[in-house]
């Protein structure tokens, strides 16, 4: 993930490799930085664990919890969609919605 950007080697890839060699464009969007971050650290925090399961004998448990992550790691890497950004916004509009603040 980007909680620490040296530790991503596809993104460090495309930086180094990629752009420079004009096989990609650079696309910088503004992101919400904070959010993603926790999205991040949460993904990175149940990949670790599935590693644990994994590592335990309990593939089943582990495939699940790595089948549910790796759509949204997808998403986010693909089409820049973070779903958890996307549940906060939702919260904040019924927040809105229910104390019209």
């Amino acid at each position: 993930g980007r909680f620490w950007a040296g530790a991503d080697i596809f993104r460090q890839f495309v930086w180094r490799v990629a752009e420079p060699r004009g096989w990609v464009q650079a696309d910088l969007v503004p992101e919400a930085m904070a959010t993603r971050r926790v999205a991040r650290v949460i993904g990175g925090l149940v990949l670790g664990a599935a590693a644990v399961l994994a590592f335990a004998d309990e593939t089943v448990a582990a495939t699940a919890l790595t089948g549910m992550l790796v759509p949204m790691m997808l998403l986010d890497a693909t089409a820049s969609i973070c779903l958890l950004c996307i549940a906060r916004v939702q919260f904040r509009m019924l927040q809105y919605r229910i104390t019209g603040r």
